[in-house]
């Protein structure tokens, strides 16, 4: 009885091994050996004229290989040595060292350019009748000015020119930084999931080989460290397979030299059978996967894309929404705009106006928190009035479609807030209207730089569908006498008398 409950224990091992091997890539432990993919990899592929950069090459398991480079130019010539000031090292070619114990072998050239312009390097090599072959980009551009200003001018790397710094204003309170490093340093490295010869500025192994500070050797690549960490696992499991299939063969062939008996004899010949088909069916699964395709379930896991998620910091002084961004299929275009025609309500006429001139301000900030408030819906009517109208808040400012709401005591207080928002965007101390930023997606790919169309997209989701905002915030100023257009700048209308 016990006998019979372990035979069937080891048969329930075959079959879990057998289904475990349709699932897990056996093929990365023995198709490295059969296929022969070409790496090459350069030491950086952005260059000056002038510079030398190291281009490596690897093979797997094929060791004293010719490797030949060629290198294709943007204007369609396509050499392999010294031509037209493009420099090649050895003619071409370089030839892989021996073989390492973990199946690569590699060699380098050198590369270099005079002239600017982008280069095509591809390596190839022939193995068992097809040519193996893979490429890299290389651009070749002058050395880059570098612009110094004079105090206290300060330079704007988007204008690649030298401007007057901002006003300062009063330090905030500083918040406590908080920690969002959420990254996990194993105490010890796993095997095969570290790159043996890489070495950071702290004297670690490149555990995570992309960190800015550790550079990995070019001559040693751990090309799949998670494939290679499984292949060190299936490697065991198929040898705890065949050490049991053993032990049952052999325990079946005592039972049948040892007894008389002819169930007992049949039943030895039929123990050596099942250990014989176990291990056949740990195996099964490597063969089937392997005559299919040797590089079938043989991704590497760790090579994934990383995706990058920029969450733009909340600012409360812009308009009545931010989370909406830039119209794909009506997008705004200033260079379309025209002056539009904006009728003023009887609320903003009788209520807003008379409580704005009390404030006494210059006529372009009238003019522009005016045109805005009426754009943004301030009114009484229908009562009990729109919400800029019930929250004493002209301007919208802070306030969403998802339910957000900032209320003011009095309308003098939303309209003081109208104007603090433009002087604060004016004077570049908003953090959401920063100088050379991409604040939000509201812009698309555009960088802020002050403009009247920039402002009105990121203050409302209004102004990101067509131009009928800017419209009339530019026909409201000409129905007062004064003239701009989508690209005076704010400061330039803070300022306007």
């Amino acid at each position: 009885m016990k006998l019979n409950k372990f035979k069937n224990t080891i048969l329930l091992v075959y079959l879990a091994i057998f289904l475990f091997g349709l699932f897990v890539p056996f093929s990365q432990s023995f198709a490295q050996s059969q296929s022969s993919p070409l790496f090459i990899e350069a030491g950086k592929l952005a260059l000056n004229s002038g510079d030398d950069v190291f281009i490596a090459a690897r093979t797997w398991n094929l060791g004293n290989k010719d490797i030949t480079f060629k290198i294709s130019s943007d204007n369609g010539k396509t050499f392999s040595s010294t031509v037209d000031g493009v420099t090649l090292s050895g003619g071409g070619i370089c030839t892989t060292g021996s073989v390492g114990s973990d199946y690569k072998a590699s060699c380098q050239i050198s590369f270099k350019s005079t002239k600017n312009g982008t280069f095509i390097l591809k390596a190839s090599l022939v193995f068992n009748g097809p040519k193996n072959s893979n490429e890299v980009t290389l651009v070749v551009t002058g050395k880059t000015t570098e612009i110094v200003c004079t105090p206290p001018k300060i330079l704007n790397t988007a204008k690649d020119a030298c401007i007057d710094p901002p006003v300062p204003i009063p330090p905030e309170t500083p918040t406590p930084p908080v920690n969002t490093n959420t990254t996990y340093t194993p105490l010890a490295p796993l095997p095969g999931l570290s790159t043996p010869n890489c070495v950071g500025t702290d004297g670690k192994p490149c555990i995570d080989t992309q960190d800015s500070t550790k550079k990995p050797n070019p001559d040693d690549s751990n090309l799949c460290p998670f494939g290679n960490y499984l292949n060190i696992m299936i490697k065991l499991i198929i040898g705890i397979a065949g050490v049991l299939a053993m032990v049952m063969i052999v325990m079946g062939g005592i039972e049948y030299m040892t007894s008389d008996l002819i169930s007992s004899k049949e039943a030895g010949k039929e123990q050596i059978t099942h250990a014989v088909l176990g291990l056949l069916l740990a195996l099964g699964a490597y063969l089937i996967l392997n005559t299919i395709n040797p590089q079938l379930l043989s991704a590497c896991l760790d090579k994934l894309p990383q995706a990058t998620i920029v969450i733009s910091p909340e600012d409360t002084s812009t308009g009545s929404s931010t989370s909406l961004c830039l119209s794909t299929t009506n997008p705004p275009n200033p260079e379309n705009a025209t002056a539009g025609k904006l009728t003023l309500n009887n609320t903003i006429n009788k209520e807003y106006i008379p409580e704005r001139d009390k404030l006494g301000m210059q006529t372009g900030v009238k003019l522009l928190i005016t045109a805005q408030a009426a754009f943004e819906g301030f009114s009484s009517t229908p009562p009990p009035g729109t919400k800029s109208y019930k929250t004493k808040n002209p301007g919208n400012i802070g306030n969403t479609d998802n339910g957000a709401t900032v209320t003011f005591n009095t309308l003098a207080e939303g309209i003081k807030k109208q104007r603090d928002v433009v002087e604060r965007v004016s004077n570049g101390s908003s953090k959401s209207y920063k100088i050379g930023s991409k604040p939000t997606c509201a812009l698309g790919n555009e960088v802020y730089n002050g403009y009247l169309y920039q402002y009105l997209r990121i203050y409302a989701t209004g102004a990101r569908t067509n131009n009928n905002y800017l419209n009339a915030i530019i026909g409201y100023f000409k129905d007062n006498g004064k003239t701009i257009t989508p690209k005076t700048t704010i400061s330039e209308i803070y300022n306007l008398k």
